[in-house]
C-alpha cells in the first residue's frame, strides 16, 4: 500500500501545505536476526492531496551494509490506481481512502468558499452598525447575526465533513494495512492546522453571531 500524507490558506490547505490531519516525523522499526529495517515517515493531508517524507533503511546485521533510500510524494486523490498495477505513478492514490478524501475535500472547498462569502457579509453590515451609529436598525442586526450564524454552521460543517468523511478513512486504512512496519501508525494520526482553524473559526463566528444579537 503507498501511504500518503496530505499561496493563499484555502489553497495551502487544499495542497497539504496545511495539512487537515498528519502524523508527524515518526520512525517504525523491525529486526531480525539478519536485519534491521526501518521506515520514518513525515505525512500531511490536504484538502485535494497529501505529502509524505519518507526515509526507508536497511541494516544488515552485524556490521553489515546499510541501503536508505528517501521519497517526497505529493499524492493528489484525484490521480488513483491499482496498488498492484505496476505501471502506476509514483504521485498516484492507491490508498483505500482515496475516493472518500477526494470527495470530503471537494465539499469542504464549496462549504468554505460560501463561509468566505457569508463573513464578508457580516463584516460589510457589523462595519455599517458601527460607523451609522444605526444600531436600532432591525434589518442589519438581522443580516450581520444571520451571515455570523451561516458561517459558524458551513465551518462547523467543514469540521465534521472532514473528520468522518476524511480523517477516520485514513485511520482505517492505515489500520488495515498489511505492512509490517505500519503497524500502529494510525495511532500517530492526528488532526493538524487546517481542522484547528476551522474549529476555531466556528466558535469566534459564533461568539460573534452571539454579541450581534445581543447588541441593540
Amino acid at each position: 500500500m503507498r501511504y500518503a500524507s496530505g499561496s493563499t490558506p484555502l489553497h495551502e490547505g487544499s495542497n497539504a501545505d496545511i495539512g487537515w490531519s498528519a502524523i508527524p516525523e515518526t520512525t517504525y522499526s523491525r529486526t531480525t536476526t539478519t536485519r534491521e529495517t526501518s521506515l520514518t515517515i513525515e505525512a500531511r493531508y490536504g484538502l485535494t492531496s497529501a505529502k509524505t517524507k519518507s526515509t526507508f533503511k536497511i541494516v544488515v546485521n552485524p556490521g553489515g551494509s546499510t541501503t536508505e533510500t528517501k521519497t517526497d510524494v505529493n499524492i493528489k486523490y484525484a490521480d488513483q490506481a491499482d496498488a498492484n498495477d505496476p505501471n502506476a505513478s509514483s504521485d498516484a492514490c492507491t490508498s483505500s481512502f482515496c475516493d472518500d478524501c477526494e470527495a470530503a475535500g471537494n465539499t469542504i472547498i464549496s462549504f468554505l468558499t460560501f463561509a468566505l462569502i457569508a463573513s464578508i457579509v457580516g463584516l460589510i453590515f457589523i462595519g455599517m452598525r458601527a460607523i451609522e451609529g444605526d444600531e436600532k436598525s432591525f434589518f442589519k442586526k438581522l443580516v450581520s447575526t444571520l451571515a455570523c450564524v451561516l458561517t459558524a454552521v458551513f465551518l462547523f460543517i467543514c469540521m465534521w465533513t472532514w473528520y468522518g468523511g476524511c480523517h477516520e478513512k485514513i485511520y482505517d486504512s492505515l489500520k488495515d494495512s498489511d505492512s509490517a512496519l505500519l503497524n500502529d501508525a494510525e495511532k500517530d494520526l492526528t488532526v493538524s492546522t487546517g481542522f484547528a482553524m476551522a474549529v476555531v473559526g466556528t466558535a469566534m463566528a459564533g461568539f460573534a453571531a452571539i454579541n450581534e444579537f445581543c447588541v441593540s
